[in-house]
């Protein structure tokens, strides 16, 4: 919240913007925010009693509806970052899809299978929809 409500540095501290900007600080925030938020989500759903089913319930449709909000929220939020540099530099999309990944910083995980990842996140989350 520092980064989005009060400007800092925030998540830029522990893992730095590859080109220094501040796109990169807003965007993770926003990542570490959804993600946040769907793990309390997944929390209650996991130990609220409030989360029980009624007899009757199709537990299968109601378990692919809450993996369908979980990869669709995860991959767009771990997409952000990503699309964030191509908007803000568009003449670095083929330099950031080739270099390491953001998030893992190695070169065995380019950024074009750290961009791949959550298209298939977010694919697979409207599938199960």
């Amino acid at each position: 919240l520092d980064t989005l409500l009060l400007g800092g540095d925030g998540i830029c501290n522990a893992l730095p913007a590859p080109d220094g900007g501040h796109v990169w600080c807003v965007t993770m925030s926003l990542h570490i925010l959804l993600m946040v938020i769907m793990g309390y989500y997944f929390v209650y759903v996991a130990a609220s009693p409030e989360r029980l089913l009624p007899g009757g319930a199709n537990y299968t449709k109601v378990f692919y509806e809450r993996a369908a909000l979980f990869f669709v929220v995860g991959g767009i939020s771990q997409i952000l970052p990503y699309l964030g540099q191509m908007v803000l530099d568009p003449s670095r999309i083929g330099s950031v899809l080739s270099s390491p990944g953001f998030y893992s910083g190695r070169s065995v995980t380019p950024g074009a299978t750290e961009f791949l990842e959550p298209v298939v996140w977010i694919s697979y989350g409207i599938y199960a929809a």
